[in-house]
């Protein structure tokens, strides 16, 4: 959904928590925001609120669609304002003085920054892959305590060991990102994929991870999902598959809006699989002999499941195993057909009545 709020001033800690459906805010009188206000509103793409003057702690945290931020009565950020919103690219602050810990950690993307009246900020409050481009350029050792850049040789002393051995850190943290940037252009596929069609048995680990805009994938012969797979493709609605039997660890990890998936012949489940997928529902296990007790935490939707070998409840949080326990709608059908399977299963008869007709037509001609 997208809010239009002409009139409203205030949004009060937690407000709009978890809002995986929000896409974007217009509020030109908005002026204060308090902690944790869009606390993981994953979808959130966009804020227009020109009159905003005072953030709080987290309030931006996890809004992992965001790309573009600006703010012109904003004197302080605070800590962890925009943690981990690793799209954001651009930003601009017209008159902020001062940056908090951790205020951009994890805004990998992040590559214009307009800070013209920055005078104060804590070390490292900024963290990105990119060359950051500053508005106008900061001093060098300003932009130094807020990237954490490392020092030329022989600037170095020996109370500077610490400091030598974070950035020793950071070049591995850095090189293990670009090791899974190039896993990720897996069969040369853009970030701005949508709809995903492939005949692979086999999805290699971190393949499609982090796919912001992927909404819809087809699978109807993959067999295995390698670890964090589809790891916070935060747009990701239903996956259709037929023959999926492993599913590695944090596979759908973070997919907050995904909702329909077939696990009918799925065998293994590793941990956190499924976590933070919080509107998934509607699951059978037909085939089911191994699953971890997080797989499935904080699918606070799933309510309806049917399981044939494995007894469990689950509870939100993690599923109890328990052989003498009642498995949820035992003696029910569960159907987990979403548009997209709809779709397919249509086409299916489709082809399947074009070949009848064929074989009536043929069969009439051999009668005359």
């Amino acid at each position: 959904c997208f809010i239009v709020g002409q009139n409203l001033i205030y949004v009060g800690n937690s407000t709009f928590y978890w809002s995986f459906g929000l896409i974007g805010l217009h509020a030109p009188k908005l002026a204060q925001i308090d902690s944790s206000a869009f606390y993981a509103a994953t979808a959130l793409q966009c804020i227009t609120c020109d009159n905003i003057s005072k953030l709080d702690e987290s309030s931006f945290a996890y809004c992992q669609a965001l790309k573009i931020v600006q703010m012109n009565k904003v004197r302080t950020i605070p800590q962890k304002c925009f943690f981990e919103c690793f799209s954001l690219q651009q930003i601009r602050f017209d008159i902020v003085e001062e940056i908090c810990g951790s205020a951009f950690e994890g805004c990998q993307e992040l590559s214009l920054a307009a800070l013209p009246l920055l005078l104060r900020a804590e070390a490292m409050c900024i963290q990105t892959q990119q060359n950051i481009i500053f508005i106008p350029d900061l001093s060098a050792e300003l932009k130094q305590k807020i990237l954490m850049l490392p020092k030329e040789v022989g600037d170095y002393d020996e109370d500077d060991i610490v400091q030598n051995l974070e950035s020793i850190q950071q070049s591995i943290e850095l090189c293990q990102a670009k090791l899974i940037t190039r896993i990720m252009s897996y069969q040369s596929l853009s970030y701005s994929l949508r709809h995903l069609h492939t005949n692979a048995v086999k999805i290699l680990p971190n393949a499609f991870r982090n796919y912001l805009s992927l909404q819809f994938v087809v699978m109807e012969r993959v067999q295995e999902i390698g670890a964090n797979g589809f790891n916070n493709c935060c747009s990701l609605q239903e996956v259709h598959v037929k023959k999926l039997q492993v599913l590695g660890e944090r596979t759908f990890f973070d997919c907050c809006i995904l909702s329909t998936i077939n696990l009918k012949s799925v065998i293994t489940i590793k941990n956190l699989c499924f976590g933070q997928c919080f509107l998934i529902n509607n699951l059978t296990f037909e085939s089911l002999i191994d699953v971890e007790k997080n797989s499935f935490s904080r699918c606070y939707q799933l309510k309806n499941y049917k399981s044939n070998n494995i007894k469990f409840q689950h509870d939100g949080e993690s599923l109890e195993i328990n052989d003498q326990s009642d498995c949820k709608i035992e003696n029910s059908n569960i159907y987990c057909w979403g548009r997209l399977c709809t779709i397919y299963e249509l086409n299916h008869l489709k082809q399947k009545q074009k070949k009848l007709l064929i074989l009536q037509q043929t069969y009439r001609k051999i009668r005359k």
